[in-house]
């Protein structure tokens, strides 16, 4: 098995743009009679993301390295740990690439920036633990 690379620290951490769906891990089955049947596909369900950077000119060679040699060359877009802020939590996530075809969207801000965004499948993305949830919420305990 495949280590995970962690993001390069030299890269900025990517904003999310506060736009992010969670995916089901139930699939649905409809059937030729009866009700339709629901299964559980993963124990973990993924998180879609919409993340920006802002990078610099000079940084951009890296990021294009890591993520088509790093990244693309793992089988199926691999995944990479990156950390990502969720509201008022920042914790390091399991993430890759959706679109293969096109990973990203680079646009030349300035001579100094490039504003790069993608679409992020996140894995490992809850905000809070389930002791932190009971101790918001007492009423479930």
């Amino acid at each position: 098995m495949a280590m995970i690379q962690k993001w390069p620290a030299r890269l900025p951490v990517p904003d999310v743009d506060y736009s992010y769906s969670f995916k089901s891990p139930f699939v649905r089955t409809t059937l030729s009679s009866g009700r339709a049947r629901q299964r559980r596909i993963s124990n973990n369900s993924p998180t879609e993301v919409q993340v920006t950077w802002k990078i610099k000119w000079a940084d951009m060679a890296d990021f294009r390295y890591f993520v088509h040699e790093i990244v693309g060359k793992q089988s199926g877009w691999g995944f990479f740990l990156t950390p990502l802020a969720f509201e008022e939590h920042k914790k390091l996530v399991k993430a890759r690439f959706i679109n293969s075809d096109q990973p990203y969207e680079a646009v030349n801000d300035s001579n100094v920036f490039w504003v790069v965004s993608a679409k992020l499948e996140t894995y490992d993305a809850s905000l809070i633990t389930y002791d932190e949830f009971i101790k918001r919420n007492p009423e479930f305990s």
